[in-house]
């Protein structure tokens, strides 16, 4: 709660839609509720496509620090193996395997801090799929 500050920087995702929408905190509430210390957050969020519903459910992050701003990858497409941590990358048309460093994981996002840059094309289920194997990109 002491690190939350209106102006802070909200994702929001919602079930069954791959889209990180971003906003910010707009109002906080005075006090945090006695019978579940929860604390009611209003923020402003971009939806110019129209996929937010009102009504909606959604699971929404405060960014409290963003120093050292982490790239979300959906948790799926992590590869863990020996205690390495991998994801596997799309370049000129094959998967190309690349370590990478996480931080917070959810069942459905993890940070990664290291080992992937924004733009990269990430392979969301990756399987059995080999560095070297041929990959078609399909949007």
């Amino acid at each position: 709660m002491p690190n939350i500050r209106v102006g802070q920087t909200v994702r929001v995702t919602t079930e069954g839609d791959p889209n990180i929408y971003t906003g910010c905190t707009a109002r906080l509430s005075p006090t945090i509720a006695p019978q579940n210390r929860m604390l009611m957050i209003a923020a402003e969020v971009i939806n110019r496509e129209g996929a937010l519903r009102p009504g909606s459910f959604a699971r929404a992050e405060v960014v409290t620090d963003d120093r050292g701003m982490t790239h979300p990858v959906p948790t799926r497409a992590i590869i863990n193996f020996a205690g390495i941590e991998k994801i596997i990358l799309v370049k000129d048309g094959k998967a190309v395997e690349k370590p990478i460093t996480t931080r917070r994981r959810t069942t459905e996002w993890t940070e990664v801090v290291s080992g992937v840059t924004v733009g990269e094309a990430v392979i969301l289920e990756p399987d059995n799929l080999q560095s070297g194997q041929a990959v078609t990109v399909v949007e």
